[in-house]
């Protein structure tokens, strides 16, 4: 207080000389005058600074309602989020405890595997021990080739000797065959000479063998019959006649002789 007070005094004393220069001379109500304007404007200064805080303290108060608006936005927006990791949480729980069921799933399907390959394991041995056991039967095999295409070679030259054996067999099989052709025919022509010469006996005899070559030799078998009934064989010259009419129904010769046997 003393300190204020030495203050204002020398305050006072200021203004007093200031007045006196001015030519004011009532020092004393000179010093209240400026002791009672600087107190107006300290109390305008004051007054402009009230005015200024309760500006500040408007805007704060807006500040602070926009603050609690937006907080109670952010805080809404937290209680949704909030529920929705809730949700996240409990459906991560129970895919959680899906995974747990098909990790124990893959655990004994693990196991399985591994008695799988176990057996696999041994099931290749068993293949790579047959595998070997092919091996040797497949080098036997071609040992047994060669031999065999040996063998098979030996048996294109038998076969080629077969062969041209064969053909010199056909060949003389032809021959005996055309040789025997001959001999039938110039059997058969003596056979017609004998009949004509009467000697029925031996044209029968020449016939017969001429029908042993060939027994559908139909000439031979009508001339036969003829023999026949020339020697008095009716019934053998009559089945040998029905013989040529069914290889030959219109053989008009072998009708024309069973129709005068039969007459």
């Amino acid at each position: 207080m003393e300190e204020n007070k030495t203050e204002e005094s020398a305050v006072g004393t200021r203004l007093g000389k200031l007045l006196l220069q001015k030519g004011i001379e009532n020092t004393e109500t000179a010093h209240y005058e400026a002791r009672i304007k600087h107190l107006e404007q300290e109390n305008e200064t004051l007054e402009q600074k009230n005015e200024t805080l309760e500006q500040k303290n408007e805007t704060l108060e807006q500040k602070n309602e926009t603050l609690k608006q937006t907080l109670e936005q952010k805080n809404e927006t937290l209680k949704q989020e909030n529920e929705t990791l809730e949700q996240k949480i409990e459906t991560l729980k129970q895919e959680n405890g899906t995974l747990e069921q098909k990790n124990e799933t893959l655990k004994q399907e693990n196991g399985t595997l591994e008695q799988k390959i176990e057996s696999l394991g041994q099931e290749n041995g068993t293949l790579e021990q047959k595998i070997e056991s092919l091996g040797q039967k497949i080098e036997t095999l071609k040992r047994e080739n060669e031999a065999g295409r040996q063998e098979n070679e030996n048996l294109r030259q038998e076969n080629k000797t077969l062969s041209e054996e064969s053909a010199r067999q056909k060949e003389h099989i032809r021959q005996m065959e055309t040789e025997k052709a001959s001999n039938i025919d110039a059997l058969f022509k003596k056979a017609i000479r004998e009949l004509k010469k009467e000697n029925y006996i031996d044209a029968m005899g020449l016939l017969q063998a001429v029908l042993i070559y060939e027994p559908e030799n139909m000439k031979a078998m009508i001339n036969l019959a003829v023999a026949y009934a020339e020697l008095a064989y009716y019934d053998r010259a009559k089945k040998v006649l029905h013989e040529v009419i069914d290889h030959e129904p219109d053989n008009e010769i072998a009708k024309k002789n069973l129709d005068i046997l039969s007459g």
